[in-house]
């Protein structure tokens, strides 16, 4: 395994926010402990009070009795240990205990910005001029090119004339490296005449165009307008409702269930972490009208629980009929039920998980969104008790207070912040963001220095690999709460896939014959499978 990329690990049990519940509980038992204390003071007050009064009338036997209480009951109530000494500590823990609260909220909101100010301009800046320097230096690098061939040419034909346009490439350099994109370039660190050669990939976006700069943007349709809903809200509903008069026209087939893919049937070693629970969603990806992975894992003690794996956006079209599509991103992002969340739930129903099994639902972008919206159904037919969510946009979703939500993304992604809204800190909660630029895998930093890259599953294993190794308290609270999950053992995993019927009143669609290569799934073919 490479080594992982730096991450910054918020909320979850060892949060802030659990973190303030906890001392909020000390502090109720300390104010109850005052109360009990304050009692106590009072009535040895008026046991001094009574004895200080009974002394001069009492009897000479009683009175060095009487004499030795009031010496007791005073100590009690002054002495060291006596109620008032009491009360003072009590207090002193009190304070001492706000202020250890207030130092943690400060430690984490510190901790949350991840990326300093300096770096993150210094990324922002450089990223910038790559991207703006980008045009002249793919133009720059052909005619270098060509120049190269025609001097190699030449030069072969005759030394003057090679000699000749060998000086002519040399003076375009030095004017490429004297004029001001070159400068510029020589400014960000690089070679001035090499920067001019044809690049070998797009330049670097992440560190202008990331969450952090996407996010507030959409915060800006989020103003609240109470009974109305928001701007987001209705630019979300008006885009599901324009894809889905969209797909009618475009009679995409209307979704009817889930079967088991032929051939997908395969004992394999249960994951291990969380690494291993995102790398799993990788081979659903293959194109196709989609698929999800049911994986049971059974234990010694005859019980069982499922890891439901669910892959993100495999349809952009409005005529195609997987229901991994963008009519679901609109819909599902603010909690509506969908196509593929329907899909799910016949899978399981095929799977023959049980309502007291307990689930895990692990997703990558619209597979995380339909995970939380699968968690915040409040049927009884499953029993969620976990989500993994890999970049994926949830936090319109309600989280459920008896679900554990694991939520992961990364300082360069982009499609975790286009619900506009920041992941909650609750004890129930955990958030896992990486910076994949900071790796010291290459291939990780090259990742995340594109979006495509930093949203791809492959970042997000990466990420997987740094939260499994963190000692963070709130992953280590995890980790054991998903114990049944992740704690290795051999599984049953089956893959599905969703049938479908043909929209009413479209006539029905001109078929050709597929091989089992380009449909993706194995020779027997698959029933309800669209040409």
């Amino acid at each position: 395994m490479t080594e992982p990329p730096p991450i910054a690990v918020g909320g979850g049990a060892g949060g802030h926010v659990a973190l303030t519940e906890d001392i909020a509980y000390a502090s109720a038992t300390l104010d109850h402990a005052a109360v009990e204390v304050d009692e106590a003071a009072r009535q040895l007050r008026m046991a001094v009070y009574w004895l200080e009064r009974a002394l001069p009338d009492a009897v000479p036997s009683l009175r060095g009795a009487l004499v030795s209480a009031d010496a007791g009951v005073g100590d009690a109530l002054h002495g060291t240990g006596g109620a008032v000494a009491v009360a003072g500590e009590i207090a002193d823990a009190a304070a001492r205990l706000a202020a250890v609260a207030r130092a943690y909220e400060e430690a984490e909101a510190a901790a949350r910005q991840r990326i300093g100010r300096g770096e993150w301009w210094r990324r922002a800046g450089g990223d910038l001029v790559q991207t703006a320097m980008f045009p002249a230096r793919v133009q720059y690098g052909a005619l270098a090119a060509v120049s190269a061939m025609a001097v190699g040419a030449a030069a072969r034909g005759s030394r003057r004339i090679g000699d000749a346009l060998t000086a002519t490439g040399q003076r375009a350099g030095l004017a490429w490296g004297a004029g001001a994109m070159g400068l510029a370039m020589s400014a960000d660190g690089a070679e001035a005449v090499a920067a001019a050669l044809l690049p070998d990939r797009p330049p670097p976006t992440t560190g202008y165009l990331n969450g952090r700069s996407v996010g507030p943007l959409l915060q800006a349709f989020d103003a609240p307008r109470d009974p109305a809903p928001t701007g987001y809200e209705v630019t979300a509903g008006s885009l599901a409702a324009v894809l889905g008069l969209l797909e009618r026209i475009g009679k995409e087939p209307v979704y009817s269930g889930a079967v088991p893919r032929i051939g997908s049937t395969s004992r394999r070693a249960a994951p291990t972490g969380v690494a291993d629970l995102i790398a799993g969603i990788d081979p659903l990806q293959v194109g196709g009208d989609g698929m999800v992975a049911v994986e049971t894992i059974a234990h010694p003690d005859g019980s069982r629980s499922h890891v439901v794996r669910i892959p993100g956006t495999q349809d952009f079209s409005v005529t195609a009929a997987s229901p991994f599509d963008n009519r679901t991103n609109a819909v599902a992002v603010t909690g509506g039920d969908t196509d593929t969340a329907r899909f799910v739930r016949d899978a399981m129903r095929a799977a023959g998980v049980l309502p007291h099994e307990p689930v895990m639902l692990v997703g990558h972008s619209q597979g995380g969104i339909v995970a939380a919206t699968l968690a915040a159904d409040t049927s009884d037919e499953f029993w969620v008790t976990h989500v993994v969510a890999a970049g994926s946009p949830t936090d319109r979703i309600p989280h459920r207070d008896d679900v554990q939500y694991l939520h992961l993304s990364s300082e360069q992604e982009v499609v975790h912040q286009l619900d506009g809204r920041a992941t909650p800190d609750a004890p129930h909660i955990t958030t896992v963001v990486a910076d994949l630029r900071a790796a010291a895998d290459p291939a990780v930093a090259r990742a995340g220095t594109g979006l495509i890259g930093a949203h791809a599953v492959s970042s997000y294993v990466a990420a997987g690999q740094a939260a499994d190794a963190s000692s963070h308290a709130s992953m280590t609270a995890w980790r054991a709460s998903a114990a049944r999950f992740v704690g290795g053992g051999t599984a049953t995993s089956r893959e599905f896939a969703p049938t479908f019927t043909e929209r009413v009143g479209s006539p029905p669609p001109e078929r050709r014959p597929r091989t089992a290569e380009s449909r993706g799934v194995s020779p027997g073919g698959l029933p309800g499978w669209r040409s």
